[in-house]
């Protein structure tokens, strides 16, 4: 009898820990838009809304405006009101926004945001974020990793002396034999100046022996942050059947957008040289076991079987401690 207690009770424990952990992946939140850019003068508002949609049980979710600045090396940093020379000068202080909201299982809910630029503000940049997140406590711990969701605000407050300018650290390829995606580019760009942009990237490839007209174009747009190295990898993939593998030459030209995409005053331009091999297609024998440098994560079977019956394991765990404990009282009348 000790056994079919003691069995009934890890059923019932790991039942219990399987629904925790279905509610734990089943929780998300999603926003739109995740990014605001505006260019802004002192004494200026703008208005805007979130779009908040909660993809788990009708609760109600907390709202903050946080400050952040770049690191040089690009990542995000923190930084509270009172760490600032100058508090007016803080996110918190010119965002307004409703700071706690219901929101409806499956639902949108929009939220309004209004931006106040004071008068006294500095001129450049300015970096923030609107943040969402559970208000109860144990909803937070279901979340997992996260717990909260931001939506990102850059504020460029217009006037005085605007620089846009940087250099380029580094500009080089790398090639890889028996690889399906055998060359890549690296650019390193480091903002000198006082605001973000949009920084428009090309790189055109040439035949070194006909460098008339190039082979391919490559392009691409990213953020450049002041006092901000932005290291930016662009592929290659293929250049198709009639380029066989030897040396070619790539010219790097970095644009200042003022609309994404859009190509306006040259920032920088580079040269190098790279050799280039055929992608690897799959076809050829043997050619996978050479690719050793790359790391493959193959999910185990058993694993993949248990997050596709996931969904099912909770009904069947209590069917089983149904049928243990109706085992059990047949086994105790038997006895009687």
């Amino acid at each position: 009898m000790n056994i079919v207690r003691n069995l009934f009770l890890s059923l019932f424990v790991f039942a219990f820990s399987v629904s925790l952990c279905s509610q734990a992946s089943a929780f998300s939140m999603t926003i739109s838009p995740a990014r605001q850019t505006f260019e802004l003068e002192r004494g200026e508002s703008r208005e805007y809304v979130i779009s908040f949609t909660n993809g788990s049980e009708t609760g109600d979710f907390s709202v903050n405006v946080h400050d952040f600045v770049y690191t040089p090396t690009g990542s995000t940093q923190p930084i509270n009101p009172d760490q600032l020379a100058d508090p007016s000068q803080s996110l918190d202080q010119w965002i307004q926004v409703k700071d706690r909201f219901t929101a409806v299982q499956g639902e949108s809910s929009k939220v309004a945001v209004r931006i106040n630029v004071p008068e006294n503000a500095q001129y450049g940049s300015h970096f923030g974020m609107v943040t969402f997140a559970p208000v109860e406590a144990e909803m937070s711990a279901m979340v997992g990793v996260s717990g909260a969701i931001n939506s990102v605000v850059f504020i460029k407050v217009l006037g005085g002396e605007e620089i846009r300018s940087g250099d380029l650290e580094e500009f080089r390829s790398e090639s890889q034999e028996r690889a399906r995606n055998t060359v890549n580019f690296f650019t390193k760009y480091n903002n000198t100046g006082n605001t973000f942009f949009d920084v428009l990237a090309e790189i055109s490839i040439f035949d070194i022996n006909d460098p008339s007209s190039p082979i391919k174009l490559l392009r691409d747009t990213f953020v450049s942050f002041p006092n901000v190295v932005s290291n930016v990898q662009i592929p290659l993939g293929d250049l198709g059947d009639n380029y066989g593998e030897k040396e070619y030459r790539a010219i790097l030209k970095l644009y200042d957008s003022p609309k994404t995409g859009e190509k306006g005053e040259q920032l920088v331009s580079e040269i190098i040289d790279f050799q280039y091999y055929l992608p690897y297609t799959g076809d050829e024998p043997g050619a996978i076991e050479k690719i050793i440098e790359k790391e493959i994560v193959v999910t185990p079977p058993i694993i993949a079987i248990v997050k596709e019956l996931a969904p099912y394991i909770g009904g069947f765990l209590v069917l089983m401690i149904v049928l243990v404990w109706v085992l059990a009282r047949k086994g105790k009348k038997k006895r009687k």
